[in-house]
Order: C-alpha cells, then sequence, then structure tokens
C-alpha cells in the first residue's frame, strides 16, 4: 500500500532512506523513473543508500502503482512530470510531499533545496487541481509547507 509519495530528484538518499522510511515504517522504496530504469549502474547503486530489510524496487513509471499495492510503499519519482503521470495512470494519492528539486536553469529558487520552472509549478497545480495535497517539507519533524505558500 501506497504510504508516502515524495518528488525528489536525488531519489534514494541519506534523507529519505534514513528519516522517511523509518517515519513511515516502509517495507518498499519504488523509484519510478523511466530513464533510471533503464541505467544499469543507478539500478545498482540506487539500493546501496536503502535501510536494511527495506526491498528496493527500480521501474519504469507505468509499473509503479502495481510495485506499491502489496507492501507499505514509500514512492519517489524525479519531477512532477512523473507524478502527474501516475495520477493518470490511476495511482490513488491523496498528498504527494515535495522534497528537493535543485537549481538548473529555467528554475527559480523557492527555498534553499527546493527551485521549480513554470511548467513544473503548472503541473503541481494541476495536482492540486484533481484534489491532491502538494507539500514542501524535507523531513519529517518539518513544518509542512503548502505549495500555495512557495508559489502564487
Amino acid at each position: 500500500m501506497l504510504v508516502h509519495f515524495r518528488i525528489d530528484d536525488r531519489l534514494i538518499h541519506g534523507q529519505v532512506t534514513v528519516a522517511w522510511s523509518k517515519h513511515i515504517n516502509s517495507q518498499r522504496i519504488v523509484v519510478a523513473n523511466d530513464e533510471v530504469a533503464k541505467d544499469d549502474i543507478q539500478r545498482s547503486l540506487l539500493p546501496l543508500a536503502a535501510p536494511p530489510g527495506v526491498e528496493v524496487r527500480i521501474v519504469p513509471v507505468s509499473d509503479a502503482p502495481e510495485n506499491t499495492k502489496d507492501k507499505r510503499s514509500l514512492l519517489l519519482v524525479k519531477n512532477p512530470r512523473d507524478a502527474l503521470t501516475l495520477l493518470d495512470l490511476g495511482l490513488d494519492a491523496k498528498e504527494i510531499n515535495l522534497g528537493n528539486m535543485g537549481f538548473a536553469q529555467g528554475r527559480k529558487n523557492l527555498t534553499k533545496s527546493l527551485s521549480l520552472s513554470d511548467e513544473e509549478i503548472r503541473q503541481l497545480k494541476e495536482i492540486e487541481g484533481r484534489g491532491v495535497r502538494v507539500y514542501f517539507q524535507m523531513l519529517p519533524q518539518d513544518r509542512r509547507v503548502p505549495l500555495g505558500e512557495l508559489v502564487r
């Protein structure tokens, strides 16, 4: 069962594996990204960052809904486009946690660890328009900042 859905361009890393996995008591981490699913190096390295005893599945976006059904799952995607695609595929999500999205050309800094392009903001607003709560929160103990407080 999907227990946490996070957009984080770093995918599996210390904050996710240590803080979020423990906080939600996940049994599985599902990384959903078409490019990563085809990359043998990332497929071999990402599981090394997972906590002991937590299964890791790295799948194309289209396979993610099926891979979050039978175990307490933390679902990770790299960008809002993949999150929107998952909703289009019928993934039942009530909320999406924005994590790190680094600065790049075409993105504006909203916090020190969250930068978004106009297109990504549009996609996140579309997600909210579907009744899914979108918020920024790096660690479980941090305050949730609703998307509306970050973008107007």
